[in-house]
Protein backbone atom coordinates (compact mmCIF):
# COMPACT_ATOMS: atom_id res chain seq x y z
CA UNK A 1 0.00 0.00 0.00
CA UNK A 2 1.20 3.29 -0.71
CA UNK A 3 2.27 6.35 1.73
CA UNK A 4 -0.79 8.11 2.67
CA UNK A 5 1.01 11.40 1.62
CA UNK A 6 1.86 9.30 -1.96
CA UNK A 7 -1.82 8.28 -2.42
CA UNK A 8 -3.19 12.03 -1.18
CA UNK A 9 -0.91 13.28 -4.47
CA UNK A 10 -1.51 11.24 -6.66
CA UNK A 11 -5.32 11.43 -6.28
CA UNK A 12 -4.67 15.50 -6.45
CA UNK A 13 -3.19 15.11 -9.57
CA UNK A 14 -6.07 13.02 -11.32
CA UNK A 15 -9.03 14.10 -13.21
CA UNK A 16 -12.17 13.78 -11.23
CA UNK A 17 -13.87 11.02 -12.60
CA UNK A 18 -10.67 8.81 -12.69
CA UNK A 19 -10.55 9.47 -8.90
CA UNK A 20 -13.21 8.58 -8.39
CA UNK A 21 -13.26 5.34 -9.89
CA UNK A 22 -10.24 4.87 -7.64
CA UNK A 23 -11.92 6.31 -4.24
CA UNK A 24 -14.87 3.87 -5.15
CA UNK A 25 -12.87 0.75 -4.79
CA UNK A 26 -11.24 1.94 -1.28
CA UNK A 27 -12.48 1.64 2.41
CA UNK A 28 -15.08 4.12 3.25
CA UNK A 29 -12.75 5.57 6.47
CA UNK A 30 -9.96 5.94 3.36
CA UNK A 31 -12.16 7.58 1.30
CA UNK A 32 -13.11 9.59 3.70
CA UNK A 33 -9.45 10.41 5.25
CA UNK A 34 -7.97 11.18 1.01
CA UNK A 35 -11.17 13.39 1.02
CA UNK A 36 -10.23 15.58 3.72
CA UNK A 37 -7.02 16.11 2.76
CA UNK A 38 -7.96 17.42 -1.09
CA UNK A 39 -8.37 20.32 -1.98
CA UNK A 40 -12.03 21.89 -0.84
CA UNK A 41 -13.24 22.32 -4.60
CA UNK A 42 -11.56 19.13 -5.45
CA UNK A 43 -13.17 17.30 -3.12
CA UNK A 44 -16.44 18.73 -3.32
CA UNK A 45 -16.68 17.19 -6.59
CA UNK A 46 -15.51 13.72 -6.29
CA UNK A 47 -17.99 13.57 -3.61
CA UNK A 48 -20.84 14.70 -5.40
CA UNK A 49 -19.98 11.65 -8.66
CA UNK A 50 -19.17 9.52 -5.38
CA UNK A 51 -23.07 9.69 -4.78
CA UNK A 52 -24.38 8.45 -7.77
CA UNK A 53 -24.57 4.74 -8.08
CA UNK A 54 -21.59 2.81 -10.42
CA UNK A 55 -24.19 2.33 -12.85
CA UNK A 56 -25.36 5.22 -13.75
CA UNK A 57 -23.87 8.12 -16.14
CA UNK A 58 -23.55 10.27 -12.96
CA UNK A 59 -20.81 8.38 -11.80
CA UNK A 60 -18.36 8.57 -15.18
CA UNK A 61 -18.95 12.12 -15.26
CA UNK A 62 -16.04 14.70 -16.12
CA UNK A 63 -16.30 18.12 -14.67
CA UNK A 64 -13.45 19.30 -16.15
CA UNK A 65 -14.20 20.65 -19.52
CA UNK A 66 -14.68 24.14 -21.39
CA UNK A 67 -17.83 25.07 -23.62
CA UNK A 68 -17.19 27.35 -26.16
CA UNK A 69 -19.27 29.03 -28.65
CA UNK A 70 -19.09 27.97 -33.07
CA UNK A 71 -17.33 31.66 -33.50
CA UNK A 72 -14.90 31.21 -30.57
CA UNK A 73 -11.28 30.81 -31.41
CA UNK A 74 -8.79 28.54 -30.43
CA UNK A 75 -6.76 30.98 -28.44
CA UNK A 76 -10.00 31.65 -26.31
CA UNK A 77 -10.35 28.02 -25.68
CA UNK A 78 -6.24 27.72 -24.72
CA UNK A 79 -6.80 31.45 -22.59
CA UNK A 80 -9.98 29.71 -20.80
CA UNK A 81 -7.74 27.30 -19.91
CA UNK A 82 -4.49 28.99 -18.65
CA UNK A 83 -7.14 30.72 -16.60
CA UNK A 84 -8.04 27.76 -14.78
CA UNK A 85 -4.48 26.03 -14.43
CA UNK A 86 -4.58 25.86 -10.80
CA UNK A 87 -6.96 22.73 -11.60
CA UNK A 88 -3.44 21.14 -13.25
CA UNK A 89 -6.29 19.11 -14.92
CA UNK A 90 -6.48 18.95 -18.99
CA UNK A 91 -9.77 20.31 -20.11
CA UNK A 92 -12.26 18.60 -22.44
CA UNK A 93 -13.69 21.54 -24.69
CA UNK A 94 -17.00 20.82 -26.48
CA UNK A 95 -17.84 23.70 -29.27
CA UNK A 96 -21.18 24.46 -29.46
CA UNK A 97 -23.53 26.03 -32.21
CA UNK A 98 -25.11 28.87 -31.96
CA UNK A 99 -28.30 27.05 -30.84
CA UNK A 100 -25.86 26.07 -27.61
CA UNK A 101 -26.23 22.21 -29.11
CA UNK A 102 -23.05 20.06 -29.54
Amino acid sequence: MLEPNRLLNIVNNMDTDEAVDLLSQLSKSKTHSLLAGLPKEKSQQIRELLQHSSHVAGSIMNTEFLTARHNETAGWCWSGCVANRRRKNRFITYILSMKRML
